[in-house]
């Protein structure tokens, strides 16, 4: 029977994931549904400050320095990934399917791991500050990631390098792909642009009044969902150019991350929200099964963490094995995010094995303390 695992990360250092069936999230439940954790992991000792899921493989991000594994499907954890010189506290990581894992920290170092036996493929420096977010292209060629050093930094995953970088107005805090990797988004402090990645163009930008955006996510094609600083829930049509949902108070506190899950049924989605409160809602999002109908949210239940959460991720499981995972700006010059659109046309490949042992030759590789994932 389809399932809906949803992990969370919390200031104490905890790992928390609940398991709920598919078709419990069909109907809303007012006087709530029984929801037990399924593990709970005291995974760091630190601040959990990401978490990100890729075909079965969890791995979570912390201030101890260290990058923790744990295998969904099992129920069991793989121990951590530690770095050599010491490293820096891990803000953001992506899953690239079941093979690589990109992490970035606040060193302003971008890192590639390799999943099978957890090795650290290559380690750069990209940014002169910390990288705050990083986003793996749907095709697994380049990946985006941003910093407090306000770059965009574009990365050719089948070579290592930057392809290019951009100078951004301000700082943004997150950057995400769309599902057809031909735009982007980037969160800053008041608003979310989304851009078009070959022309340079930005095509909407999605204004928030009541505190920054710290959750957004695509929804779909032409969906976005964001949660704010002051509490509230919403839903962006691209097509339409407009807020097409509101939830004022969705949380008592701010919306600290957003995930998103395909189902029950076509053409509507789960969205998951979780807050600094410990409260993690749960909501259908109606979008028709072509994005042409008006889009709709309905609540459907609340888990009480009773943990202070920093981070979220929801999977979803399907009897054939994993169908899904998904998490879990400035105004860019054209002439500028054109040359950017270009340079990650010239990508032609996935993440090259050769291609990073190649640069082994010239930068110390960093081996991993856990285990391999079976």
């Amino acid at each position: 029977m389809a399932s809906v695992d949803v992990v969370c990360g919390s200031y104490e250092g905890g790992v928390i994931g609940y398991s709920l069936r598919l078709a419990d999230l069909a109907e809303p439940h007012a006087e709530g549904l029984p929801v037990a954790p399924v593990f709970a992991e005291a995974e760091h000792s630190g601040c959990v400050r990401c978490v990100a899921c890729g075909e079965g493989l969890m791995a979570t991000g912390g201030t101890d320095h260290a990058i923790a594994v744990y295998n969904l499907r099992r129920r069991r954890s793989h121990g951590k990934l530690l770095q050599e010189t010491g490293g820096a506290a891990i803000h953001c990581l992506a899953f690239h399917g079941q093979t690589h894992l990109v992490a970035g920290g606040a060193d302003g170092d971008v890192s590639i791991w390799r999943t099978s036996d957890w090795e650290c493929l290559l380690r750069v420096k990209g940014h002169k500050a910390a990288v705050l977010d990083v986003a793996i292209h749907p095709s697994g060629r380049v990946a985006l990631s941003v910093g407090a050093d306000a770059k965009l930094m574009l990365w050719n995953l089948t070579t290592g390098k930057c392809n290019y970088t951009l100078a951004l107005q301000q700082v943004c805090s997150l950057v995400r792909w769309s599902e057809t990797g031909e735009e982007y988004l980037l969160a800053s402090r008041g608003a979310v642009q989304v851009c078009d990645l070959r022309s340079g163009e930005e095509l909407h930008t999605l204004p928030h009044d009541d505190g920054p955006p710290l959750g957004v996510q695509y929804a779909s094609a032409s969906l976005v969902a964001t949660g704010s600083e002051g509490g509230t829930l919403r839903v962006w049509d691209l097509r339409r150019r407009l807020c097409a949902v509101e939830v004022r108070q969705a949380h008592e506190r701010r919306v600290k991350a957003l995930a998103v899950v395909s189902g029950p049924g076509e053409g509507v989605s789960t969205l998951v929200s979780a807050s600094t409160d410990g409260s993690v809602k749960l909501w259908r999002l109606t979008h028709g099964a072509a994005d042409a109908d008006e889009p709709a949210v309905t609540f459907l239940l609340t888990i009480a963490t009773r943990c202070r959460l920093t981070c979220l991720t929801a999977v979803l499981y399907t009897p054939e094995g994993v169908d899904a995972a998904l998490a879990s700006g400035a105004k860019p010059g054209k002439q500028k995010m054109k040359r950017l659109g270009e340079a990650a046309a010239t990508t032609d490949g996935a993440p090259s094995e050769p291609a990073v042992r190649k640069a082994k030759k010239k930068k110390k590789l960093h081996k991993a303390s856990g285990g391999s994932v079976s």
